[in-house]
Formats: C-alpha cells, sequence, structure tokens
C-alpha cells in the first residue's frame, strides 16, 4: 500500500512544472504542509469550472492568492467571489464530509464563454471594482452603476469584467469578459 503525499511534498514535485510564487509556496508551507492528498497531480482549473466546484460539487476551497488566504468559512459569501479572477491562484479543496484528504487545483486566467449566476446580492461587493456594473430596470434598460451601495437586492444586476481575457486563435487575438449576473429572489 503506498502512502498518501503531503500537500507540500505534491506541491514540490509540480514546481518545475508550475509556477508558484514565494507567497504562495509560503501560505502553503505555513498552513497546509502535513495536509494529505488525494492525487499527486495538480490540475489547472478556469474561473467557471471553479465557481461548479463550490456550487455543484459542494467542495470546500481555501483561494491562496498571492499574499492572502481566501476560505470557505471567512465569510458567508463563496471564496471565488472575492478573489482577482484576472491573476493566477492555488486552490486547496476538500469535498464535503471527508476533509482528511484534499485536491490541489492550478487557477489559471483563461477564457470561457459562460455567465456566473449569484444568488446572493452581496458577493458582488469585495470586487465590485473589476467589473462595469448594470442595473437592469423593468422596461428592459441598463443603467450603469457607480458604487455598491447604489444597488439593491431588488434589482436584477449584470456585471460584465473592465480587464478581459485575452485569447489567441489562428492569428487573431480575441478579448472575453467575465460575466456575472443576480436575480432577486430564488433561482
Amino acid at each position: 500500500m503506498f502512502r498518501k503525499k503531503t500537500v507540500l511534498e505534491v506541491v514540490r514535485q509540480n514546481h518545475g512544472l508550475i509556477a508558484f510564487s514565494d507567497a504562495e509556496i509560503s501560505s502553503i508551507f505555513h498552513n497546509f504542509a502535513d495536509v494529505k492528498c488525494k492525487t499527486e497531480k495538480i490540475e489547472f482549473i478556469n474561473y467557471y469550472e471553479l465557481c461548479q466546484k463550490s456550487f455543484y460539487e459542494k467542495y470546500l476551497l481555501n483561494i491562496i492568492q498571492e499574499d492572502k488566504i481566501i476560505r470557505s468559512t471567512d465569510m458567508e459569501s463563496e471564496p471565488f467571489y472575492r478573489m482577482n479572477p484576472f491573476k493566477s491562484a492555488t486552490i486547496i479543496a476538500t469535498i464535503q464530509p471527508n476533509l482528511d484528504f484534499v485536491r490541489i487545483f492550478r487557477y489559471k486566467p483563461e477564457p470561457y464563454k459562460g455567465i456566473i449566476q449569484f444568488d446572493e446580492f452581496y458577493n458582488l461587493e469585495p470586487n465590485f471594482e473589476l467589473y462595469h456594473v448594470y442595473v437592469k430596470y423593468k422596461d428592459g434598460t441598463l443603467h450603469l452603476v457607480e458604487n455598491f451601495e447604489e444597488l439593491s437586492r431588488d434589482d436584477e444586476i449584470f456585471c460584465i469584467s473592465k480587464p478581459s481575457l485575452p485569447y489567441s486563435h489562428h492569428g487573431f487575438d480575441y478579448n472575453f469578459s467575465i460575466t456575472l449576473q443576480y436575480r432577486p429572489g430564488p433561482f
């Protein structure tokens, strides 16, 4: 029977293949070094897939981005709403109820065409400055909102990212936005 590797061992094993910042390595060493991993692979994941893992697969996420750790238990909102989707991150994820073993993901900003639906109004607040935020009125018109305080839980909201995710195909460069949507009431 083989011994399960720790998070630190898996990160060291993949260090030549994946670029980790010094702050990420330090955070892993101080917070997750001895935690056992389910696999020895570090999977790459995009923002949409990260949302799916949290929403539908019920992963508890610890997002290590630059010099901070954003945890599933820090606040009521999901941690991926509080991260910057335009910067790389390391994700240490556990799935309930087995919290003894984790999986490691490497978040890489890459384009996709999906719309991320969120059901908690306050999830928008931490990264409000990253988006052009529009309120949709009953007549169908959109109004650009300048700050979070102008919004209400009863508003239908569309958010289009100010930065874009670049993609190149056959010599053409394309820029993709991250789009979020909030509708009041139950889904």
